[in-house]
């Protein structure tokens, strides 16, 4: 029985440690996360998208203006960001310095501009239909908005800012919470089945080069080619970032241990987009480029 066990455990770790488990790509992940450089072009796009949204609110700037202008900067930082991203990952051992840096992402924003315009475009259009999907499946599966003792806004708002839902269900009977938390689940489900579904879009596009449009359902068919692997990656990310959002919460109450807190999940966020690319290249590009899929 004792080697039986010692047997399982050496197989379970040369399995960690082999090329096949989805694990590997968030280790080798990590070392390219290391990137300052990203996370100072992270950190300054976030920035500047704020501040324009506060400077367009105060001046009242038409709301349709001010979203195309945050589509088309979130468009060239997205551009720049993912072409670098794509870079240190087919070149894992060249040393990223300030001039090599600026230089992928500026070569990025001009080769894939256009297209992450209109990705970005198709992505607004594509999440609000899923949103206005689920509200009223929501309404005809589990229960009227009216019987929620809550307004659709409220109930935005919630998911919006889940820190809100306390104070609003103190306000509601048992049975109300319950319908509360059921609609909220399943928005859970329905918002995460659509970006599991669109993990590999980006990817697709900067790797294949093919009209976004077209590397939409490229990706989300590759997605069901390898939707075991595909979906343990896709976990993988959501107990990373649910973990860091249990320490969050839990270091809230103090301000500067929450502050890096939050700064690490920037960095969280890169190196779930180097696994993703990683995943992507050894499942999809390195076979190809050898004569066979994996």
């Amino acid at each position: 029985m004792i080697e039986k066990i010692a047997v399982f455990c050496k197989n379970l770790i040369d399995w960690f440690k082999s090329d096949r488990c989805f694990v590997s790509y968030f280790v080798k992940a990590f070392p390219l996360a290391n990137n300052f450089m990203l996370l100072t072009l992270l950190l300054m796009s976030i920035f500047i998208i704020s501040m324009y949204m506060i400077i367009a609110g105060q001046i009242g700037i038409n709301g349709v203006l001010s979203l195309l202008i945050v589509i088309m900067l979130s468009s060239a930082f997205g551009a720049g960001f993912f072409h670098s991203i794509k870079h240190n990952a087919d070149n894992p051992d060249e040393k990223i310095t300030i001039k090599s840096g600026f230089s992928a992402f500026y070569s990025g924003i001009g080769e894939y501009y256009l297209s992450f315009f209109g990705m970005f475009i198709l992505f607004f259009i594509m999440a609000t239909l899923i949103i206005i999907g689920s509200f009223f499946a929501a309404d005809k599966l589990i229960c009227g908005i009216d019987q929620l003792g809550i307004s659709a806004n409220d109930f935005f708002m919630i998911l919006a800012a889940p820190n809100q839902m306390d104070m609003i269900m103190d306000n509601l009977n048992p049975v109300q919470q319950g319908h509360l938390k059921a609609w909220c689940r399943f928005f859970l489900f329905t918002t995460q089945a659509f970006t599991f579904l669109i993990m590999l879009w980006i990817p697709e596009k900067i790797y294949t080069k093919k009209h976004f449009f077209i590397s939409l359902f490229t990706s989300i068919k590759k997605i069901f080619t390898d939707f075991p692997n595909a979906l343990c990656v896709y976990l993988m990310i959501m107990l990373l970032n649910y973990l860091l959002a249990i320490f969050i919460v839990l270091l809230s109450p103090f301000r500067f241990i929450a502050f890096l807190l939050n700064i690490c999940s920037l960095y969280l966020l890169i190196l779930n987009f180097y696994a993703i690319f990683l995943y992507y290249k050894h499942k999809f590009i390195e076979p190809e480029q050898d004569g066979w899929i994996a």
